[in-house]
């Protein structure tokens, strides 16, 4: 049984005009409707990513900056970030 559908941004789930399909959509909707977890994985940093996904495109979660971090994104909480310092988490959450 499926649990998770994990997918990529740019190049695989956004078009190349950062638009998204009909059909990525209605797969997130139908995924959702059946309890599979939709999850972003992306290199980009937390805010990049947000700035080119709506908050009403329905994933559950974002890994962002390459497995640094995850953020739920129903909850809208940051729920794991493996950084050194203070000054790098900074910089991938606002950079």
């Amino acid at each position: 049984m499926i649990k998770l559908v994990a997918t990529d941004l740019d190049g695989t789930f956004l078009r190349n005009d950062k638009s998204i399909s009909k059909e990525n959509l209605e797969t997130l909707n139908f995924l959702g409707e059946r309890g599979i977890f939709r999850v972003i994985a992306t290199g980009r940093n937390l805010k990049k990513t947000l700035e080119v996904i709506a908050p009403d495109v329905p994933f559950d979660y974002v890994v962002f900056s390459s497995g640094a971090g995850v953020y739920d994104l129903r909850k809208d909480k940051l729920i794991f970030i493996r950084i050194s310092t203070r000054k790098l988490c900074s910089e991938l959450l606002i950079s």
